[in-house]
């Protein structure tokens, strides 16, 4: 994925071994860009993201 190779490029994201590991706080458009760069393909990131209390974005959104 484009985005990914951009962050890791921008020095957001480092690769070790086979983890994409973010070194830096990113914003993203959506959740679904989120999940995009996080998983490296398409995903609906209301459901695949969760907040630190557990829920998926989809229960916290309202």
């Amino acid at each position: 994925m484009r985005r990914r190779l951009d962050l890791v490029e921008q020095g957001v994201v480092d690769i070790r071994g086979d983890d994409y590991v973010f070194v830096e706080d990113q914003l993203f458009s959506s959740p679904s860009t989120a999940g995009a760069v996080v998983l490296g393909g398409s995903i609906n990131g209301r459901i695949f993201l969760e907040d630190r209390d557990g829920p998926d974005l989809s229960a916290v959104r309202g």
